[in-house]
């Protein structure tokens, strides 16, 4: 009897044994799936900054040609296009 007991405590550790290896490789897998994952949001972090630096690089710019611009230059443009715009409804 309690050998039988001592066989089945045997098996039930040997199962034991085989669930937690299989937890230790899910784990293994998911710590190699996040260092990737940590790897291309690295990455994103970096190419957005760079990108951020050009769109306020940009937009410096243009706030300067807006202040610079006369109003009278910018009324000129803007009938041109409209101008434009009646001329392609009308002929087009």
């Amino acid at each position: 009897m309690q050998k039988g007991s001592l066989q089945e405590q045997d098996h039930d550790i040997d199962r034991l044994i085989g669930t937690v290896g299989n937890i230790k490789s899910i784990g293994r897998n998911m710590n190699d799936e996040l260092g990737e994952q940590n790897g291309l949001l690295s990455g994103l972090s970096s190419n957005l900054d760079v990108n951020l630096a050009k769109i306020e690089k940009t937009t410096g710019g243009l706030n300067n040609l807006v202040k610079q611009s006369s109003n009278c230059c910018l009324m000129t443009i803007i009938f041109g296009e409209l101008l434009s715009l009646v001329f392609l409804v009308i002929f087009i």
